[in-house]
């Protein structure tokens, strides 16, 4: 594959270095091609650049979230953007960027839209899909807010959610969930 340091913004991923990604890759850890992350989110914009030449498993992606998109467009193409940020954090083709595993592959598992709010009833949905459709990891970056701690609903829904994630680990994928997102 591409060096990943010879993407052409690689001198601004100032995390990369942090993280030692580098000197992964130098070592020969790119991640494995066989891997499928499966990126719960906005979506992945697999018209840009830096997801072309198989990157996406477009077989595998899916949306779980209507709203309206140009004419011919896949249902889980991002419109927000958040999704492709995401997912080009992990594995791109290092054209302009790098990932930090450039040589996985991913799969878009659309969780919200324009707006970027979703359910928890949706994610316990998608997390069962990813794990179904054979996610070796399960990427989820977002947050909560409003939720109350006594309402019964949402402890239904959070035991939903929960045996979801347990159903997820089950068929052996690792759950991976952004900190600090409120």
């Amino acid at each position: 594959g591409l060096n990943p340091r010879g993407a052409k913004f690689f001198g601004a991923q100032w995390g990369l270095v942090n993280v030692g990604a580098d000197r992964a890759w130098a070592a020969g850890f790119r991640g494995d091609p066989t891997v499928r992350v499966a990126i719960l989110d906005s979506g992945i914009d697999v018209t840009h650049q830096e997801f072309g030449n198989g990157k996406i498993i477009t077989s595998l992606s899916k949306s779980f979230f209507a709203e309206p998109l140009p004419p011919g467009a896949p249902a889980y193409l991002d419109v927000h953007g958040h999704g492709s940020h995401v997912a080009g954090i992990i594995s791109t083709n290092g054209i302009s960027f790098a990932g930090v595993a450039p040589d996985v592959k991913l799969f878009a598992v659309k969780v919200s839209g324009r707006a970027g709010f979703t359910t928890l009833g949706t994610l316990a949905q998608a997390i069962v899909y990813a794990a179904s459709a054979g996610a070796d990891i399960i990427n989820m970056s977002f947050g909560s807010s409003g939720l109350s701690k006594d309402d019964l609903g949402t402890n239904h829904l959070k035991q939903v959610l929960w045996l979801a994630m347990n159903y997820a680990h089950s068929r052996g994928a690792l759950l991976v969930a952004s900190a600090g997102n409120l």
